[in-house]
């Protein structure tokens, strides 16, 4: 019996490490732009493999040979004819405006703010409009090569927007950080979005969403109650 229990431990901790093994993966075949830490510039590696353990970046090989093997249970990813590259980070987006593109891009700041802003665009979108409009930015922002996005989310006229966008955010699977805007809007006053957005916070953590915050009217009061709950708020 105790022949039989070490074997089982043995086939067991043969499964673990076989575990360990297949969370290790290598891009082959690409082009990797990698960084030079003596030079502090790009670094073109035309021949070599990255190697990644579990969600890291474990090392880039400048070169490898043609018949190079690899432990049993590395998962090789043939990138032929494709780019390997950090991913780009968006530090200011709309998510929700997606639908207007290609639409403002001969306008003032102005008329931007007249035509596709938020005052005028509350009137013209439901909830099932935001969430699309948002869902399919951040997919093509993916598409792209986009893996971090700060949304500035001024789609906040009631709840039920506020939600879509957020919602949206989470089902896309990107790393999305959810800066709901906290405005007055008739019906949704800043007190409430300051409700809201709690309670949002109060709940489970949400895969690679992130819920922060946007504010735009220090300037207009910065010493009002509006802007001291605010602040306290996100403290």
């Amino acid at each position: 019996m105790r022949d039989l229990k070490v074997i089982v431990l043995a086939l067991i901790g043969l499964i673990q490490v076989g575990i360990v093994l297949a969370n290790r993966k290598v891009l082959t075949g690409g082009t990797i732009i990698a960084y030079d830490e003596d030079t502090r510039l790009p670094k073109v590696v035309r021949a070599g493999a990255l190697v990644v353990k579990d969600d890291r970046i474990d090392q880039i090989l400048e070169e490898i040979s043609p018949n190079a093997t690899w432990p049993h249970g590395t998962d090789v990813i043939d990138c032929k004819d494709k780019i390997i590259t950090p991913g780009f980070v968006d530090t200011h987006r709309h998510g929700w405006q997606t639908v207007f593109k290609t639409m403002a891009s001969n306008t003032t700041l102005s008329e931007y703010a007249v035509r596709y802003g938020a005052p005028t665009s509350q009137q013209l979108f439901s909830p099932d409009d935001v969430y699309i409009s948002q869902k399919v930015g951040i997919l093509e922002a993916l598409n792209a090569g986009t893996t971090t996005i700060l949304d500035h989310a001024h789609h906040t006229w009631t709840r039920e927007h506020a939600v879509a966008g957020y919602n949206a955010s989470i089902d896309s699977g990107g790393r999305i950080y959810f800066a709901y805007a906290i405005q007055n809007f008739p019906g949704f006053s800043i007190q409430e979005h300051l409700n809201h957005w709690s309670e949002l916070n109060s709940g489970e953590a949400q895969n690679l969403t992130k819920l922060v915050m946007a504010y735009d009217s220090f300037t207009d009061n910065p010493y009002s109650k509006d802007t001291q709950d605010t602040v306290k708020l996100a403290k």
